[in-house]
């Protein structure tokens, strides 16, 4: 079946078709994402690449276009373990949403999405956790050395349990004070949802020490941004718009800051965070710190993985 589509004339208004055929190239010259992308508004781009890439590799299938026949290579997928359930389900989502733009198909119409490969995720390994004490040690170098943004990010990510890609949507309005304390609000890339955390008057103090340096530099400005599945979020953001840039962070950044030994992860960092709250006695504060929906994920994968890092880093002097 052929996978050409008929883009709306409004594409090729004079206006519109440098962005279009901006999205068309990023996207890897495939029309039918051009056009989601394009209706659909998407400003980050590496997630425009993505489709692009997901998408090209389900035409090399040659799936038809008909409800069952998508979801059926989806399923066998599935069954055969050949991919993670999760990244199963974000593939099975997007391919129905660029179809229902593209080509009408109604998607209200795909069968549920109720995949169970327990194929493990290449990128995520076992690590020992971090202790509380090392990270505080890390944090309380970066400020002594004067860098503030860089200090933030690890003190907001162990703090909140945080994925890289949820570090692009913190947002200053969120930071909520009443009579119990001071909480932020987060966003939760993977379950879509927004969580509140409380915070201590540390990290307070220093989310507001980085919100007056923001202001001296003019950077203190509302914008919006949008989430993998285009949604949109309005606000005073705290950091930058790239969850590429959280990595680089961690993997370039700090070492020329803190030495080439320095070998922690955003990974390690969200494990560390859970790791240091997780025990027998508060499991559940754990969980709902990971904001898990069963304890016995937080149980399986953080309970076992509580190991003093600094140990390990002893035992290199000696």
């Amino acid at each position: 079946m052929s996978y050409s589509c008929e883009i709306s004339s409004c594409c090729y208004q004079t206006r519109n078709r440098k962005l279009y055929n901006k999205y068309k190239r990023e996207c890897g010259g495939n029309d039918p994402v051009a056009f989601y992308i394009f209706r659909s508004g998407i400003s980050l781009d590496s997630t425009r690449r993505d489709c692009g890439r997901i998408f090209a590799n389900f035409q090399k299938q040659d799936v038809g276009l008909d409800h069952n026949d998508v979801f059926d290579y989806f399923k066998f997928l599935d069954e055969e373990q050949i991919k993670n359930k999760n990244t199963i389900k974000k593939e099975y989502g997007l391919i129905r949403r660029i179809l229902n733009v593209s080509y009408a198909v109604d998607k209200t119409k795909f069968p549920r999405a109720n995949f169970k490969s327990k194929k493990r995720l290449k990128s995520v390994n076992k690590n020992p956790a971090l202790s509380r004490k090392l990270l505080l040690e890390i944090c309380n170098e970066l400020y002594a050395k004067d860098y503030k943004m860089e200090a933030l990010v690890v003190h907001l990510m162990f703090a909140c349990a945080l994925r890289a890609d949820e570090v692009r949507f913190l947002m200053f309005n969120n930071i909520k004070k009443d009579r119990i304390g001071t909480s932020i609000v987060i966003y939760r890339s993977k379950t879509e949802e927004e969580q509140t955390l409380a915070i201590d008057q540390d990290l307070e103090d220093r989310i507001e020490e980085y919100k007056q340096i923001l202001i001296k530099a003019g950077k203190y400005i509302e914008e919006t941004r949008y989430t993998t599945r285009g949604e949109q979020k309005r606000g005073i953001f705290i950091f930058k718009d790239s969850y590429i840039w959280v990595y680089r962070l961690f993997i370039k950044r700090f070492k020329e800051i803190l030495g080439d030994d320095f070998g922690i992860t955003p990974a390690i960092m969200r494990s560390s965070a859970i790791s240091d709250t997780t025990g027998e006695g508060n499991i559940i504060q754990a969980a709902r710190l990971a904001n898990h929906k069963d304890m016995r994920i937080t149980r399986k994968h953080y309970l076992a993985a509580q190991k003093p890092f600094e140990v390990g880093r002893e035992e290199r002097k000696e």
